[in-house]
């Protein structure tokens, strides 16, 4: 190794001790309580070591601009953190949500090394300058936002771990009753029977569901104090130990007593206190529920009142609407016996017009008759006048022939 990347390599690494030991380099340990990182960086010249610290996670970051490249590498110090992923949103400082993402993989640091062998690291990440420009500020700036968390917890599958009993999720060691049914370890020293099918339970462990479960990602039994840490089940167990939310007992009991019973006098005051308010509010509320009551018996006599007038008025209505009814009917009764009359006078017209046609039909059969016997006077005249004619035709044939026979004669 040449000197100067001799004298690089010990810079970093003093660099590093200095930040992980927090001395005067305030400004490179960046903390957070959620896992979540903001770190600001240049794309003109980014060349720097920081500390990112969250309760029991600490990892290094070390960043490097060449070749019109941005190379980070986030390194852990705690080894159960390697070969976790992460993402990065570079973010524009201008807009908010422009930001562009990227993903990488927590890999523990095997000695020092100089910042430009970040370049050979096969474990770094390498973003291209151009894909970032347009995210740039005024000053060559973004902010990289590192989620150490990203994956979260999937709820629905913790739900189905959830154990039978105590409806806790359930962590290696998980044990089968006799049907195969999962228990958890607690339940399994206090229970002799499966609460679904009361059989007996056993020393069988189920191996499956625990290598199943040794990679998901369980949250702190201290979530709903408030804690947000969540990790793989080795990893969660470690952090509950020393979990800022964890309750602890007080293992000097004594030195509490008089605390308590402090406590439990000001208690009693205040349920005094509270039992002689309800007192106060039960009273106020006797009161007004027979002001209410008195109320509600004047509306009631209102309302009786009220009826009494409408049914009143209803039946003065119901007097108004017979008389009307009646007078209706007396109407229509006037209008039935004119229509009854109307049709008598149109009967007695009808069988008058009747009698008529018949008068006429007779005087037309009459004249139809004298008519016919004129005709047949009027035949025989002319069949008379045809036999006259017929015999005078007869006579003069007789006299011709008459003539004849005398002119034959002589």
């Amino acid at each position: 190794m040449s000197q100067l990347a001799s004298l690089k390599q010990n810079r970093v690494r003093w660099c590093i001790t200095k930040v992980v030991n927090g001395e005067s380099h305030q400004k490179h340990v960046i903390t957070s309580g959620n896992n979540i990182f903001k770190v600001e960086a240049s794309l003109s010249e980014a060349n720097n070591v920081k500390l990112l610290s969250d309760n029991n996670k600490n990892c290094i970051l070390t960043t490097l601009v060449a070749d019109n490249k941005l190379y980070y590498s986030l390194n852990p110090m705690e080894q159960y953190l390697e070969n976790d992923e992460y993402t990065v949103k570079h973010k524009s400082n201008n807009l908010e949500n422009n930001y562009l993402a990227t993903v990488g993989t927590l890999t523990r640091l095997n000695g020092m090394f100089a910042e430009r062998n970040l370049i050979k690291n096969p474990n770094a990440t390498v973003v291209d300058i151009a894909s970032l420009k347009h995210l740039a500020d005024k000053n060559n700036m973004i902010t990289n936002e590192f989620n150490l968390n990203p994956k979260g917890i999937d709820e629905n599958m913790l739900k189905l771990l959830e154990c039978p009993i105590c409806m806790d999720i359930m962590r290696p060691p998980i044990y089968l009753c006799t049907t195969g049914h999962n228990i958890c370890d607690s339940c399994r020293k206090k229970v002799k029977q499966c609460s679904l099918c009361r059989t007996e339970r056993t020393h069988v462990r189920n191996y499956f569901v625990e290598n199943f479960t040794s990679k998901m990602r369980y949250p702190c039994r201290f979530v709903e104090s408030g804690c947000k840490e969540v990790d793989i089940v080795d990893r969660i167990r470690k952090h509950e130990e020393f979990c800022i939310f964890k309750v602890f007992e007080c293992p000097m009991q004594e030195c509490c007593q008089a605390e308590q019973e402090q406590e439990q006098e000001q208690e009693q005051e205040q349920e005094q206190e509270q039992e002689q308010e309800q007192e106060q509010e039960q009273e106020q509320e006797q009161e007004q529920e027979q002001e209410q009551e008195q109320e509600q018996e004047q509306e009631q006599e209102q309302e009786q009142e009220q009826e009494q007038e409408q049914e009143q008025e209803q039946e003065q209505e119901q007097e108004q609407e017979q008389e009307q009814e009646q007078e209706q009917e007396q109407e229509q009764e006037q209008e039935q016996e004119q229509e009854q009359e109307q049709e008598q006078e149109q009967e007695q017209e009808q069988e008058q017009e009747q009698e008529q046609e018949q008068e006429q039909e007779q005087e037309q059969e009459q004249e139809q008759e004298q008519e016919q016997e004129q005709e047949q006077e009027q035949e025989q005249e002319q069949e008379q006048e045809q036999e006259q004619e017929q015999e005078q035709e007869q006579e003069q044939e007789r006299e011709q022939k008459q003539s004849m026979i005398i002119l034959s004669i002589l």
